[in-house]
């Protein structure tokens, strides 16, 4: 059985990303996170939410280890040429999305380099999305799906969709997935997933309770908390109150808050965070490059 040693945070933030064009170029430039974000290594600096998974199977000593990725979004692309060299990555072995959003699934395309150039061509890559979000790529990427509806050269990512059924667990190179189906506002559904002792929903609003009782004893929470401030609300997210009240009910060992806008000021959130939530789990805003590695004994 496969082992989850690792999480990578590709991207952190919404679907605008941060910085943005629009306070870089007010003038005078008000925005402190934004001016922040251009610089150097800022945990500031937020592309689309994504996550990479590595998993090995400890009883197989040389086994392969596997690179799972959770969405590629509009900036995904972006996201790889900074983390994949820094961190010695190179192969995808598979894709799963949580919903059809734009920041979630327009990086689709940018796999071509990793399924012409970094597998065998005999191997397409698996992605692994709900029958809504396969509905939507279809329409948007027909080539994706068809490769004899490419146009040009006809050379597009070598790529196969493989159904997730929302009810039911499933598989890939060992590691157990379960859906964890939500709310993205009043009229959307995605998907998070939990796998291991790890429960991830980057985007939701709502948490129905069949799926709560299927987070049960998750020990890292990822979770959506698009906006800070204990009175802020929003249609379609979870914001900073909904995401700390939903962990209490959870109890993890560690809380990741995820899929910040340019309102979050990483340092100085995170400082308060942890000062005005005294709380049994520690509190952590990801952020992009963020590493973290899975404790064993839990």
């Amino acid at each position: 059985m496969a082992q989850i040693e690792e999480l990578i945070f590709l991207g952190s933030g919404t679907s605008e990303g941060v910085p943005r064009v629009s306070c870089l170029t007010e003038s005078p430039v008000t925005c402190k996170t934004c001016q922040d974000a251009v610089l150097a290594d800022s945990k500031n600096r937020r592309r689309n939410c994504s996550l990479l998974l590595r998993a090995f199977n400890r009883q197989l000593p040389g086994s392969e280890t596997h690179n799972i990725v959770i969405d590629v979004g509009k900036f995904f692309y972006e996201s790889a040429l900074v983390w994949f060299p820094k961190y010695h990555l190179r192969n995808i072995d598979a894709v799963l999305l949580t919903h059809d959003h734009a920041d979630h699934v327009n990086g689709l395309d940018d796999l071509r380099d990793f399924t012409l150039h970094m597998r065998d061509n005999c191997c397409p890559l698996p992605v692994y999305c709900d029958d809504q979000t396969f509905r939507r790529v279809k329409a948007s990427f027909p080539y994706l799906v068809d490769p004899s509806k490419g146009t040009g050269s006809g050379v597009t990512a070598k790529l196969v969709f493989c159904h997730i059924d929302p009810d039911k667990e499933f598989q890939i190179h060992g590691i157990t997935f379960t859906p964890l189906p939500v709310w993205h506002g009043p009229q959307n559904s995605a998907l998070g997933f939990r796998f291991g002792p790890v429960s991830y929903i980057p985007d939701v609003s709502a948490i129905p309770d069949t799926t709560l009782e299927k987070m049960k004893g998750s020990q890292y929470l990822i979770i959506d908390s698009l906006f800070p401030g204990k009175e802020v609300k929003h249609i379609s997210h979870f914001c900073e109150s909904q995401a700390l009240d939903f962990a209490k009910q959870i109890q993890p060992k560690f809380l990741y808050l995820t899929d910040f806008t340019h309102l979050w000021f990483h340092d100085v959130d995170e400082e308060r965070l942890r000062q005005e939530y005294q709380e049994s789990f520690d509190i952590y805003m990801a952020y992009d490059g963020l590493r973290v590695q899975l404790e064993t004994s839990i």
